[in-house]
C-alpha cells in the first residue's frame, strides 16, 4: 500500500529473508563473473603487449635489463656454462662491493647467490672474493623494479655461512651536528 511496505513485509517472513539472501548472493556471483571476465581480457591484452614488446626487441636487436638479468642467471645455473662462468669470475673478481643493496630484486639476488653459494658449500676458501654488502632495508624505494628488502635476510644468512661479519650502523655522517 505504501512505498517500501511490501519489501518490509517480505523481509519479516523467513521465506522472504531466504529469497533476499539468495538474490544478493546471485548478484555477488554475477559481479564476480563480470570481474573475472574483465581480468581475463586484461590478461590476454598484457600477454599480447609483452609478446609485441619481445618481438620488437628481437627485430631491433636490443635487450633490456630483464634480458641481461635472465642471461646472467642462465650463465650461472646452466651446468655446462656455470663451471666456466664460475672460473672466469674467480679469476677476475677479488673484491665485490654492492652498495644500496636494499634496491636488489630477487632475480638479481638469485644470480649473485648462485655464484657465491658455491663458496659456502666449499667452506669459503682463498679464491673467494671479499664481499661487502651495504644498504638499509628501510630505504628501499625501487618496488616498481621489484626491489625486495627482504632479500637482506637471505643475504645475511649467506654472509654468515661464508664466515663473514654483520655490522650495523645506527648513525649518519650525512648531516652536520648543527643541522641535526
Amino acid at each position: 500500500t505504501g512505498k517500501g511496505e511490501p519489501r518490509s513485509a517480505l523481509m519479516k517472513h523467513p521465506a522472504g529473508q531466504a529469497a533476499t539472501a539468495i538474490i544478493l548472493e546471485l548478484q555477488d556471483w554475477d559481479s564476480h563473473r563480470l570481474s573475472l571476465a574483465h581480468q581475463n581480457r586484461m590478461l590476454r591484452l598484457v600477454r599480447e603487449l609483452i609478446a609485441q614488446y619481445q618481438s620488437h626487441k628481437y627485430q631491433s636487436g636490443v635487450v633490456d635489463m630483464v634480458d641481461v638479468e635472465e642471461a646472467a642467471k642462465r650463465l650461472l645455473t646452466d651446468s655446462p656454462l656455470s663451471a666456466w662462468m664460475q672460473e672466469k669470475l674467480d679469476a677476475q673478481v677479488r673484491h665485490l662491493l654492492i652498495d644500496e643493496f636494499q634496491d636488489t630484486n630477487p632475480l638479481q639476488w638469485q644470480i649473485l647467490k648462485e655464484w657465491l653459494s658455491n663458496y659456502a658449500g666449499a667452506g669459503g676458501g682463498a679464491d673467494m672474493p671479499r664481499l661487502f654488502i651495504v644498504g638499509d632495508p628501510k630505504q628501499s624505494i625501487y618496488r616498481f623494479r621489484n626491489a625486495e628488502p627482504r632479500v637482506f635476510i637471505d643475504a645475511q644468512a649467506l654472509v654468515h655461512s661464508l664466515g663473514g661479519d654483520l655490522l650495523s650502523c645506527d648513525h649518519t655522517r650525512r648531516n652536520a651536528s648543527a643541522v641535526m
